[in-house]
C-alpha cells in the first residue's frame, strides 16, 4: 500500500502507511520494508532494511535479484556488495 500511494504521489499517506508497517512488522517484514524504501528511492534506508532482513533470515530475500521493487538499487555500488555478501552474483546487464 505504501508503494502504491507513493506511485500516486500521495506522499503523506505513503509515509503514514510505511510508518505503520515499520511499527507493526519490523521484526517479521524487514525485506518488505526495504522494498518500499527502495521503490521510493530512499536507498540508505533500503540497504539498512536489507541488512536487517539478512540478519533476520527473512524469506523474502530469496527473490531479491528479480524483485522489481528493488530496481532503484541496482545502480548503487552497495547492491553488488550486498549480493556478494549473500554469495550471489549480480545479474548480467540486459
Amino acid at each position: 500500500m505504501a508503494a502504491a500511494q507513493w506511485g500516486q504521489h500521495r506522499k503523506a499517506e505513503s509515509d503514514a502507511t510505511l510508518a505503520r508497517l515499520v511499527a507493526q512488522y519490523a521484526d517479521t517484514a524487514a525485506y518488505q520494508i526495504a522494498a518500499v524504501y527502495a521503490y521510493r528511492g530512499e536507498k540508505d534506508a533500503a540497504f539498512e532494511w536489507l541488512a536487517r532482513a539478512r540478519r533476520q533470515r527473512d524469506g523474502g530475500i530469496i527473490g531479491l535479484q528479480v524483485d522489481p521493487m528493488l530496481n532503484n538499487l541496482h545502480s548503487d555500488p552497495r547492491w553488488a556488495t550486498f549480493l556478494k555478501e549473500l554469495g550471489l552474483a549480480p545479474a548480467p546487464a540486459a
